[in-house]
């Protein structure tokens, strides 16, 4: 796919993780934290979160049982945010607006298959760090 948000494209080697996180904190050089197979997943976002925290940020995850879409477009329907779902592939990260998905870092269609291993989705949302 490789939408556009901003003007801005991922980069090749980017995930879609750091690419979210890129664009959502209009940055370049989110490292990459995740293997690709899912394995350790926990210390790559625990990894990933210590570094936005040295950047002055966080991430914040909200689990959602059923697609969280509809409800953020009744509740914050002018809300960036990142939202972890399943794909027919992998699991996946883009960001979404409301209901709409607004920037997906897939190079190929990424299309929406449902929760996170049928259990649950996450909603991430930027927030400013205080220690």
């Amino acid at each position: 796919m490789g939408m556009t948000f901003n003007g801005r494209k991922c980069k090749e080697r980017d995930s879609c993780a750091a690419a979210c996180i890129n664009t959502l904190m209009d940055r370049d050089d989110c490292p990459h934290f995740f293997d690709g197979d899912g394995s350790d997943a926990v210390s790559a976002w625990n990894a990933l979160r210590q570094w936005m925290r040295s950047k002055g940020k966080d991430l914040v995850f909200f689990p959602y049982v059923n697609d969280p879409r509809p409800r953020m477009q009744e509740l914050n329907p002018d809300a960036h945010y990142m939202l972890i779902y399943d794909t027919d592939n992998d699991t996946h990260a883009a960001i979404f607006k409301g209901s709409e998905r607004v920037f997906d870092p897939a190079w190929i269609s990424a299309p929406i298959k449902g929760a996170i291993g049928g259990t649950h989705w996450l909603v991430g949302v930027i927030v400013d760090y205080i220690p």
